[in-house]
């Protein structure tokens, strides 16, 4: 499977023309001879369009969301990988991106991953949290 995210893209009578970036070259020429070799003439096409990507950094969503999970830690005395964890899992109850693995568990996905959207349905889920403990967060 080959993944784009900067891919161009034409649409022309009926042909969907892709124009992908020269870093994929090989992987596309192994495709194609994959595809060739194996007599395919139709792939799986799934598009749309590239999602932000959260920030890092001072600033970001990303410290903003990490500084609400360290306050309910302190409020707490929880682990901050444990905290972190159960404000995934609730997150994902409003669509948070989640996988299954080989066992057939499901489980939130990395941050590394996620969007902004995605970013502020874990901030949202940290305020919902710290509420339910009775917590005010400061926004730092």
């Amino acid at each position: 499977m080959i993944e784009c995210n900067n891919c161009g893209i034409k649409f022309a009578d009926g042909i969907i023309e892709l124009h992908y970036p020269q870093t994929l070259e090989d992987a596309v020429l192994v495709f194609r001879h994959s595809l060739i070799q194996k007599r395919i003439t139709q792939v799986f096409v799934k598009m749309g369009v590239p999602r932000k990507p959260r920030t890092t950094g001072k600033g970001s969503g990303s410290a903003h969301f990490h500084g609400h999970v360290q306050q309910i830690c302190q409020y707490t005395g929880d682990d901050f990988d444990d905290v972190k964890m159960h404000i995934k899992r609730k997150a994902m109850k409003r669509d948070y991106p989640s996988h299954e693995d080989s066992f057939g568990e499901i489980h939130p996905d990395s941050e590394a991953n996620i969007s902004t959207v995605e970013e502020s349905m874990l901030i949202d889920t940290a305020h919902e949290v710290a509420s339910f403990l009775n917590l005010k967060l400061k926004e730092i």
